[in-house]
C-alpha cells in the first residue's frame, strides 16, 4: 500500500501511517491486515475503493442514498440464513 514516488514526502507518510492506524482501530482490525501480502488486502482494495467513491459524492443527497444502499444490503445479510 505504500506510493514509493520521489515526491511523497516524510510528512505525507507519517500522516498515512496515523490515518491507518485509526481506520484499523475503528474497525478493530490489526494494523498488519492493512499491509500488502495480508489476507486482508482484496477488502483493504475493496474499502479504498468505496472511499474514493465516497470522496467524489459531493451532495448530501448521495451520500445518503449510498448509506441507504449499504445499510439495506447489511440488513439483507444479517438477516438472511447465512447471517
Amino acid at each position: 500500500m505504500s506510493d514509493d514516488s520521489p515526491d511523497r514526502s516524510e510528512d505525507q507518510d507519517t500522516q498515512a501511517i496515523r490515518s491507518l492506524r485509526r481506520i484499523a482501530a475503528t474497525l478493530g482490525l490489526p494494523e498488519m491486515d492493512f499491509h500488502e501480502g495480508s489476507a486482508a488486502q482484496t477488502d483493504l482494495d475493496d474499502a479504498c475503493e468505496m472511499m474514493r467513491i465516497w470522496d467524489s459524492l459531493r451532495h448530501r443527497a448521495d451520500r445518503q442514498q449510498v448509506l441507504a444502499f449499504a445499510r439495506a444490503v447489511a440488513m439483507e445479510r444479517m438477516s438472511g440464513p447465512h447471517g
